[in-house]
């Protein structure tokens, strides 16, 4: 014959205070459990939110840094530009001197002054002839200069061309030559030195913008070690 097995048990108070430790045990079980399954709960809401968080910053991260390339090529093209534009300046600016100074050197006056720097420690009494080779350019202005002369000097003037760009001044047995190539080159280097050094500039503003640059990635990743140094404390508790 089955034997029938009871399952369900009406809970009696003994003394109408007491209750039986199996049912307070098992309310203390329940009570664990609901604490437990609240950790949980708790702990996957801060995963998710950690998660979340981290794909935002990452997404956050990569367009930001997507500009910043963006801005860096744009930057690097500027100073490229400015660079190659400087150096053309440069070039410009050196071939205008040396025109100009060129332009100079065919000036009469310039002769004079050239001959009276030459002879500027010399008794001009002592010399009764003088011979000159000149460049070829000065050719168009012989008139001017043997008048201009001639109005310094009451000597007999006897002036050649040459395809040299020399000036050189023959009286007895001493010679005066002045060199317009090397008193360009001189004049065309003063100048020049004289000219801000905007490459340095150029190489100055390219670094504080590589530094602003590193500065501003820094202070991003750093705001995200941060909020992940949050979340773990808060992971930490209970």
């Amino acid at each position: 014959m089955p034997k029938i097995i009871q399952t369900t048990f009406d809970v009696i108070p003994e003394a109408g205070v007491i209750v039986r430790s199996a049912y307070l045990q098992n309310d203390i079980k329940a009570t664990a459990l609901v604490s437990a399954a609240k950790r949980v709960v708790r702990k996957m809401s801060i995963e998710s939110e950690r998660r979340a968080q981290s794909l935002f910053q990452e997404a956050k991260a990569e367009g930001y840094a997507a500009g910043m390339l963006v801005a860096a090529e744009a930057l690097t093209h500027y100073l490229v530009i400015n660079a190659e534009h400087t150096t053309r300046l440069r070039k410009q600016l050196s071939e205008e001197i040396i025109g100009a100074l060129k332009q100079c050197m065919n000036d009469s006056r310039v002769l004079i002054s050239v001959f009276e720097e030459a002879f500027r420690d010399r008794e001009l009494a002592e010399i009764s002839e003088l011979n000159i080779v000149l460049p070829e350019s000065l050719r168009l202005s012989h008139s001017g200069l043997v008048e201009n002369l001639q109005r310094h000097l009451k000597i007999d003037i006897a002036i050649e061309y040459s395809k040299e760009s020399r000036f050189i001044f023959r009286f007895g047995d001493h010679i005066a030559e002045f060199v317009p190539d090397e008193f360009n080159s001189k004049l065309m280097a003063k100048a020049m030195r004289e000219i801000p050094l905007m490459h340095a500039k150029h190489h100055a503003i390219a670094d504080e913008c590589r530094q602003q640059l590193a500065a501003l990635f820094d202070g991003h990743f750093s705001d995200t070690g941060n909020s992940e140094q949050y979340d773990d404390e808060l992971l930490n508790k209970d």
